[in-house]
């Protein structure tokens, strides 16, 4: 199982950057990748994060996976 931000959630990237979550990857042993997409000046920026690099709050977190 894995607790992840949900798709739409706004959450800060590094320090500053307010952004939003696209998309959701999950990688081989458990790496967590979000697709994140936010307005810097006039160009719409969308790049790929580990999850260690983005922040929010939990309450838009839920759990999905499998269980044995």
């Amino acid at each position: 199982m894995f607790e992840v931000f949900k798709i739409g959630t706004p959450v800060t990237i590094g320090k500053s950057i307010d952004a939003t979550i696209l998309e959701i990857n999950i990688k081989d042993k458990g790496l967590v990748l979000y697709q994140c997409s936010w307005w810097n000046g006039n160009t719409y920026e969308v790049k790929w994060f580990e999850e260690f690099m983005v922040t929010g709050e939990q309450n838009f977190k839920e759990q999905i996976g499998f269980k044995k």
